[in-house]
């Protein structure tokens, strides 16, 4: 499920035009980019909360109109009972439009049952209450999730405590008419008939239950200025009113992302960020082609040494012992059964993959030829690649990160050849060093080959934007045999990280470094690391 998590992305990428980021511990959308909370995608039954997520987001993208949004989006608790009653509307259409989500929507929604259990035997205000209610009593009521109806049965007896029985009777009224709404409009305009039941104290038990404040903000009067973005908790006791009677959410994505991870003793910087890959944007070839032509002798070696390795490995390769003496004559008929002994070694692959950075610190430049860091890995990340090519048993891709338009980019794929995509290497320096989501994208590629060995290749120049999430990625690879070979441009923090780092005090002397790497990999014995 973790493998197919970036083919449903770039389905739904493509579908919405969107893009999808895996950051903090929340979802949601501004109708151009989805973000769906950092999950651990190794753990199946968690990578469905990840496809629940998605779905949902993208419900909203495409039948939710964020002008209206916009519009309400200062008076949060306005905007959260707008938000629960279009909840119900666009999971009804989507379901609907893509019948395979259901399940994964009742699924996310399931995830929350703990907490919602834990939270009902606390204090709560009001809203939150009135507010859950409505949101799981549509799921169970007109999505159809039974398992919800319980939680539903749960949340109508602490409403019904709160409300009176004519306020709940309209109140259920109305909301029944949610998921059927043709549009966000009609969603709003239901929205300010439940806010001007809700704001009446006629409608409560117990008239002192709900501030005046609290009155005029339900009735769409009382404009805080807090919120700017559609957030879907699909709890809201997570982040309605807190014990200042005030809602926190961010006034940017950064703000909440740092709000957040300090919160869970994390950081924003171990998020996974865009989940999905792009094709690299061509650059000049002429600038690749040039800088290889240095670098001939050691590609021509490469290839060499690698054909010879490989073909030494080949399928049906037959390894002998001794001449066995009484069958000489054989010779001269062209029969190979000479020898004592026979063995037939087994078929040999080897998958290798090439991450180079391009962060904006691979710019600065080689003291003696004036090049740029990136215009030397990228060169010498094209020969190894050419190197390669059209050997039989090797299977090579390239991937640059960070990305323009994700946090990797690919330049190479095994079914590609590299002169054919060359104006790919071109990269320039830009952003930060996203190593752990290449890392991740490069295992798994890795595991769709089932090779029987596994290379990587990390050209990098500085510390990765997580370091946690890089670790992971490096212990992962190691659990499943692959060898990965760190080589740090004038730096030596890799050494703290990976198993075999080099370092490269002269970027100059990258290239040799790394084709003498791949020398010493191709003399390796199969099964030695």
């Amino acid at each position: 499920m973790k493998n197919a998590m970036p083919i449903i992305v770039a389905n739904y990428a493509k579908a919405f035009n969107i893009n999808v980021r895996m950051q903090g511990n929340f979802a949601y959308t501004d109708g151009k980019e989805i973000v769906i909370p950092r999950l651990n995608l190794t753990d199946e039954r968690v990578a469905r909360l990840a496809y629940g997520y998605l779905a949902h987001e993208a419900a909203h993208v495409r039948y939710t109109n964020f002008k209206i949004v916009k519009s309400i989006s200062g008076n949060f608790t306005f905007f959260s009972l707008f938000n629960v009653l279009e909840d119900a509307r666009i999971e009804r259409l989507i379901g609907r439009e893509f019948v395979g989500v259901w399940e994964n929507l009742e699924f996310l929604r399931s995830s929350f049952d703990e907490k919602l259990i834990e939270i009902l035997n606390k204090p709560q205000h009001p809203f939150t209450l009135i507010f859950s209610f409505i949101s799981y009593y549509l799921c169970a009521k007109s999505q159809g999730f039974a398992s919800q109806r319980n939680n539903a049965f749960l949340l109508f007896k602490k409403v019904k405590e709160l409300l009176c029985a004519k306020a709940l009777n309209r109140l259920t009224f109305f909301i029944k008419k949610a998921p059927y709404l043709k549009n966000s409009a009609a969603v709003l305009k239901l929205c300010e008939q439940i806010g001007e039941l809700l704001s009446l104290k006629s409608s409560y038990k117990n008239k002192d239950t709900v501030s005046q404040s609290d009155l005029r903000a339900i009735n769409g009067k009382d404009y805080l200025k807090e919120s700017r973005f559609l957030r879907d908790d699909n709890l809201f006791a997570k982040v309605c009113l807190n014990k200042a009677e005030k809602a926190y959410v961010g006034a940017d994505k950064s703000v909440l992302l740092n709000y957040e991870a300090a919160k869970d003793e994390g950081s924003s910087r171990d998020d996974l960020g865009l989940v999905g890959s792009c094709v690299c944007k061509e650059g000049n070839f002429r600038n690749i082609m040039a800088a290889a032509k240095d670098l001939y002798p050691l590609k021509r070696a490469l290839m060499l040494s690698a054909r010879a390795f490989i073909d030494k490995k080949r399928s049906g390769r037959q390894s002998h012992t001794y001449l066995d003496t009484k069958h000489l004559s054989r010779l001269f008929m062209y029969d190979d059964r000479l020898f004592l002994k026979k063995e037939i070694e087994e078929d040999f692959s080897t998958y290798v993959h090439i991450l180079v950075d391009v962060s904006g610190s691979m710019m600065l430049k080689e003291k003696l030829s004036g090049r740029m860091r990136s215009e030397i890995a990228c060169s010498c990340a094209y020969c190894l690649a050419s190197a390669l090519e059209g050997i039989d048993g090797i299977f090579c891709e390239v991937t640059f990160f960070p990305g323009f338009r994700s946090e990797y980019e690919i330049a190479l794929k095994h079914n590609e050849k590299p002169s054919f995509v060359i104006a790919r290497f071109d990269q320039k320096p830009r952003g930060s060093t996203p190593l752990a989501q290449a890392l991740w994208y490069a295992i798994g590629r890795q595991q769709e080959f089932s090779c029987q060995r596994n290379i990587f290749i990390v050209i990098t120049d500085g510390i990765p934007d997580s370091v946690k999430q890089t670790e992971k990625a490096l212990a992962f690879a190691k659990e499943h045999s692959c060898e990965v070979y760190g080589f740090g441009i004038e730096s030596a923090v890799g050494n703290d990280l990976f198993t075999s780092f080099a370092v490269v005090n002269d970027v100059g002397e990258l290239p040799n470094a790394v084709f003498e790497t791949m020398f010493m990999i191709f003399k390796k014995q199969r099964g030695m690391q």
